[in-house]
């Protein structure tokens, strides 16, 4: 009986000695990092800690979270093959969005065919390129698969114009 107490004595202080050489940092809030492993090194483009396998991160895997949340809300951007593209972190408006138009002559309508239907919510600016005097307001009317840009009557012969289009999302 003897021979078993002091096996779990033993036991229990080798326990206690093991979870007593844990290396267990600060706990005050989820971001200290005092007493926690360190990274091992960081991402090249965004400075993003990168952890040695079996180490404890603590705090630290907490910061790396809030900043790679921070870096993605900067990019809330709804992007697909007819919509906007990030190149090298730079937003580029597809051609699908924007485009140039020219009226023939004088005449009043010009149609700007698109590859989707417009939505109730989405809006078509077009604007002239000439600034003169004797350049029309124009007018944007969408239709299924197209809009119409119009004039008035005795514009600019052959009136150049820049149109974009600004798909709204709920």
């Amino acid at each position: 009986m003897l021979v078993r107490i002091i096996l779990a004595v033993i036991l229990f202080l080798s326990f206690a000695f093991v979870m007593q050489a844990q290396n267990i940092g600060s706990t005050e809030t989820p971001y200290d990092t005092t007493g926690w492993d360190e990274p091992a090194e960081y991402t090249e483009h965004y400075n993003l800690p990168i952890y040695q396998l079996l180490s404890n991160p603590g705090g630290w895997i907490n910061r790396s979270q809030s900043k790679v949340d921070s870096l993605l809300n900067a990019l809330i951007v709804l992007t697909d093959y007819y919509q906007q593209v990030i190149r090298n972190d730079t937003l580029v408006f597809s051609d699908s969005l924007s485009g140039k138009g020219q009226f023939s002559g004088q005449d009043t309508s010009v149609t700007i065919t698109m590859f989707d239907t417009f939505d109730s919510l989405d809006v078509v600016i077009a604007f002239p390129e000439s600034h003169g005097a004797d350049a029309n307001l124009l007018s944007v009317y969408p239709t299924d698969g197209s809009f119409d840009v119009r004039r008035a009557p005795g514009g600019t012969a052959d009136l150049k114009f820049n149109w974009i289009w600004i798909r709204k999302y709920q």
